[in-house]
């Protein structure tokens, strides 16, 4: 569902999510105009996957904030550009369902540049985790502190670096950070707390939220009936 990968920040697994990683007229907790309202939301408490993998530590605020990951949420954007075999049009991602996954909770997530592909995502602690190459790797490191790295990868190393108010089609957001990998050619990301990814950026890629929605049903399996539709 992202437009990027777990590799060397190529265009892959943040294809959702990109990065992704959203505002509901319908649901409580935001607005079609991407501006969430005063009622706190974000990932609910029993998703959460308490069990950390080596080296999350730290205080600051939690990286998972800035991706809700529930059942039955999608978010809808403008790709330009070909990057990682994105098709250039209007395209959604999708939170599908839950499932185990080498010994993890996660959340099955579609592919938003226009392809049939799935990626896993899961909740460990504060950050946010990417199954590829059959292990868990660290896709959003928390805490969240301005200029914080971490290697993704042997091959991949990204900055966390605070942009605070961002404005796409979507809406305007607040809190907003982007993920930066340490190659000048990668892909970038910009994600923003209770909205997930809002823009991506690379050498031959522009990708903008146009809409989004965050659903509030419980986890399992998605009901296309009890969610409406991008």
């Amino acid at each position: 569902m992202l437009c990027t990968s777990l590799r060397g920040g190529s265009v892959g697994l943040a294809r959702f999510l990109v990065a992704l990683l959203l505002a509901l007229s319908a649901l409580p907790a935001c607005s079609r105009r991407g501006r969430p309202n005063d009622e706190a939301f974000g990932v609910p408490s029993e998703q959460v996957d308490p069990t950390p993998i080596a080296g999350e530590d730290g205080s600051g605020p939690a990286a998972a904030s800035l991706l809700p990951l529930t059942v039955g949420s999608w978010w809808t954007y403008r790709v330009e550009g070909t990057d990682g075999g994105c098709n250039e049009g209007q395209h959604s991602a999708r939170v599908l369902r839950r499932e185990q996954v080498a010994g993890r909770a996660a959340f099955a997530v579609s592919d938003y540049c226009g392809r049939s592909d799935e990626h896993f995502l899961a909740i460990a602690g504060k950050q946010v985790l990417g199954y590829e190459n059959a292990a868990w790797r660290s896709f959003l490191a928390s805490p969240l502190v301005e200029g914080r790295t971490w290697d993704q990868t042997r091959d991949a190393s990204y900055a966390w670096h605070r942009i605070g108010w961002v404005k796409v089609e979507a809406g305007l957001f607040a809190d907003c950070w982007q993920r930066q990998p340490e190659a000048q050619d990668a892909v970038s990301e910009i994600l923003c707390e209770g909205a997930g990814i809002v823009s991506v950026l690379g050498p031959n890629l522009r990708v903008e939220l146009t809409s989004f929605r965050i659903s509030q049903m419980p986890t399992g399996t998605l009901d296309e009936g009890a969610v409406a539709s991008p």
